[in-house]
């Protein structure tokens, strides 16, 4: 069943302003023509929003009137009517006040309730003085308020228009200023320079000579004849920079310079400057007086004669035996918890297919489901120990690393 929105009673139907009431509220708020509800209060209170909200409360939806009221007044002016609309109408609740961001959609929703419960011939004359009201429409714009409006943007406008005159202003000033720098500077850069009367005048540059009809070619004067890499560096090269296998033989070791006019010579015929340092080749001989340099001037590099290598003896002899050598040591792990030491001697000597030394020790373990064990063997046995097919399945081995002493030990 539908309920009033004035007492929220049930049997409520639909009435005027799409409003669901019951007969008693309904006869309240739209009472029948000809009755004596008609009187009209002859208070009269001045409150533009209490006059907007009474005359819109039938024609607009209950948030949109929340809405425009919020967004118009104050949380100040809002609170006022609130008071004013408790103190006029006296409801049967309590007056609350409000409180945080809300505060003012709280108290718009507190007066429209009151104003709909209270009947309409109960109410007071809401009349507004200054018409600060709403804008619903164009019957609700206040002309004079536009009109202001445009006054203040005229004058902002005429602000804007001067200030804007003045920045032109300033701003061709100062490209007449740049133009007159500019000239002024190409003035003083254009001016001839004070010539001075004790500077004698400037002699004439020598024409070069002109190129002789006999001049080789170019093509010519490029080729050179093809040598080798130890002639070219003896013909041109100091004696101080010659490596020490192209210095003379092993009596004196030393090189000995050409003549100057050899080594002009030499350096014309190979395209070379003239004013460079010509240095003989050097000369090597052997002790049966053979040359050791080779076609092109260097000398072969003998390579030293390797050592011998150790050997180790196999005979076997009864006079003289060798020392014996240090045993091997093994580690293996992974074994049962409850592996002797015993166990894993009678296995390396039952396995192996020589008789050798064995010994064996228990070691700690961090855990305590598997064993390890550091074994001792000969060194011939190492090999055929650490084979995977020597041990059984899942037994790790490999060769035992002592821990290494630290040095402040």
């Amino acid at each position: 069943m539908p309920r009033c929105e004035d007492c929220r009673e049930t049997g409520a139907q639909p009435c005027q302003g799409d409003l669901v009431l019951c007969q008693r509220c309904s006869d309240k708020r739209f009472p029948p023509s000809g009755s004596g509800r008609e009187a009209v209060c002859k208070d009269v209170i001045i409150n533009d929003l209490l006059c907007f909200t009474v005359n819109k409360m039938d024609t607009l939806p209950f948030d949109i009137i929340t809405k425009l009221c919020t967004e118009t007044y104050t949380e100040e002016e809002t609170e006022t009517a609130k008071r004013l609309v408790f103190d006029t109408c006296k409801p049967d609740e309590r007056y609350i006040k409000r409180k945080g961001g809300d505060k003012s959609k709280a108290n718009m929703e507190d007066i429209q309730r009151v104003l709909h419960s209270t009947a309409p011939t109960s109410l007071p004359t809401f009349v507004s003085a200054t018409l600060h009201l709403p804008a619903v429409n164009l019957d609700h714009v206040d002309i004079s308020v536009c009109m202001q409006e445009l006054q203040f943007v005229r004058q902002e406008m005429k602000l804007i228009r001067d200030c804007s005159i003045d920045s032109i202003r300033v701003q061709t000033e100062l490209v007449a200023l740049r133009k007159e720098i500019w000239e002024l500077k190409n003035r003083l850069s254009s001016a001839p320079p004070a010539a001075s009367c004790s500077a004698p005048p400037a002699a004439p540059c020598p024409a070069p000579p002109a190129a002789s009809s006999s001049a080789p070619p170019v093509a010519s004067t490029l080729a050179r004849p093809k040598e080798s890499y130890a002639n070219a560096v003896s013909d041109t090269c100091p004696s101080e920079t010659i490596p020490k296998s192209l210095h003379a033989g092993d009596s004196g070791r030393q090189v000995e310079r050409a003549s100057a006019t050899k080594s002009s010579q030499a350096s014309r015929r190979r395209g070379y400057p003239s004013g460079s340092r010509a240095v003989a080749r050097p000369k090597s001989t052997s002790a049966d007086g053979h040359s050791d340099l080779d076609s092109e001037g260097f000398r072969l590099v003998q390579r030293k004669k390797q050592r011998s290598r150790a050997v180790v003896g196999t005979a076997v002899s009864s006079s003289l035996s060798a020392a014996k050598s240090r045993p091997a040591e093994i580690f293996v792990t992974r074994l049962e918890p409850d592996t002797l030491t015993q166990d894993v001697e009678r296995y390396l000597t039952d396995n192996l297919s020589q008789k050798y030394s064995v010994s064996c020790s228990k070691l700690t373990t961090k855990y305590d489901g598997y064993s390890s064990f550091r074994v001792s063997v000969d060194y011939n046995a190492v090999s055929e120990v650490l084979s995977p097919s020597f041990w059984p399945c899942g037994i790790l081995v490999r060769r035992f690393h002592s821990r290494r002493r630290s040095s402040t030990s």
